[in-house]
Formats: structure tokens, C-alpha cells, sequence
């Protein structure tokens, strides 16, 4: 499940739009398998999705994971939340 910057509040805030992360979730037990981080802070970003991976980390603990706002790290609670079809702040499905 991907989740662009141009949804996430912090990255207007910082005029830093072009990016997104993205999120690789087994669909049976829901283990977060990979994740991608593109744009800025990335590097900084990618740390909590590498925590997860190494430790074989369901959604559900990304979910209770308490995420500050506004933050370019929420945008992993967002794309964890599209990939279970709980979508918070960006609807890429939603037609008009």
C-alpha cells in the first residue's frame, strides 16, 4: 500500500510534497514484509519499518503505535491503515 506526501499535512508544511511510502503486508497473517521510503527524511523514515520487518511485526502493532501530528512518520500508520482498507486522510479509491 503506498502513501503519497502530497496527503501528509507535515510535508506541506515543510514544502517537501514529492514522495510517498509504501508498504509490502502479508494478506493472511498481515506481517509487514518490505517497505520503501522515497523523498525527504527518508533515510530517517525507513527506521521503523525496519524495525518491524526484523521483528516480524504484524499491522497491528504499527496501528497501536502511537504516531505524533504533524510528522513525515505518520505517513507509515496511513499506508499500514490503506493497506487493511482503513483508510484516515487520503481516499485513493474515492471517486467524485
Amino acid at each position: 500500500a503506498k502513501f503519497p506526501f502530497t496527503a501528509l499535512g507535515k510535508a506541506h508544511a515543510l514544502s517537501e510534497k514529492q514522495g510517498f511510502v509504501l508498504v509490502v503486508v502479508d494478506k493472511k497473517s498481515k506481517i509487514i514484509l518490505g517497505a520503501q521510503a522515497i523523498g525527504p527524511s527518508a533515510s530517517v523514515l525507513i527506521a521503523e519499518m525496519g524495525l518491524a520487518i526484523t521483528n516480524k511485526l504484524d499491522v497491528k502493532a504499527i496501528i497501536n503505535t502511537i504516531h505524533a501530528h504533524p510528522t513525515l512518520a505518520e505517513s507509515w500508520l496511513e499506508a499500514i491503515l490503506i493497506s487493511q482498507n482503513r483508510p484516515l486522510n487520503f481516499f485513493p479509491n474515492l471517486k467524485l
